[in-house]
């Protein structure tokens, strides 16, 4: 099994048994059934004990604490920390709230090079040269509704504190606050 790069936070505690297993620890059955969903194989795709990098882990809240807040700091995007945590305030879950981390993921079906992007699960896939363990990240795709290009690209060429030009369109909808330039410098 390959291992998934390790949380950041102190307070999260792997969940008890394999990464599959999700009993009393996760505190409601809606979490085991999106856990299974997302596990089950897909019609004409095989997958084998290599694809599962991570596991499900726990977080108990602190006073302060949001699901976004959580969501960064271990590598979830917000709509996964969400979809694992029916019912729960995301602004306010409350203090001492035991919080699933849906940090297990299936590896996608696709060349397992470079980087593999899979956009229903909203996550990136980095699979290094060499015999490195892949890592993943949670990625967003945009406006709701505007369609995210699909296909095979490549960087062609990289440029230091590059400038950006936004487009027209980009100004139009950023209204009064929009920039000619933006300089990363």
């Amino acid at each position: 099994m390959f291992s998934a790069q390790g949380s950041r936070s102190q307070n999260a505690q792997p969940i008890a048994g394999a990464p599959i297993t999700c009993t009393s620890a996760c505190g409601s059955g809606a979490w085991l059934v999106f856990l299974l969903l997302a596990l089950a194989p897909c019609p004409g795709t095989a997958h084998g004990a290599d694809d599962l990098i991570g596991a499900p882990r726990i977080y108990t809240t602190k006073a302060r604490d949001t699901l976004l807040d959580i969501a960064r700091q271990h590598d979830i995007g917000f709509v996964a920390i969400r979809a694992a945590n029916p019912g729960v305030n995301p602004w306010v879950p409350g203090s001492g709230r035991r919080i699933i981390i849906p940090s297990g993921h299936l590896l996608p079906n696709a060349p397992r090079r470079g980087i593999v992007i899979n956009l229903p699960e909203l996550r990136l896939y980095y699979f290094p040269e060499g015999q490195g363990a892949p890592v993943s990240f949670p990625v967003g795709i945009g406006d709701e509704g505007k369609g995210t290009p699909l296909g095979l690209t490549e960087v062609v060429r990289k440029k230091a504190h590059p400038t950006w030009i936004p487009t027209s369109s980009e100004r139009k909808e950023a209204g009064p606050e929009s920039v000619e330039i933006v300089d990363y410098h």
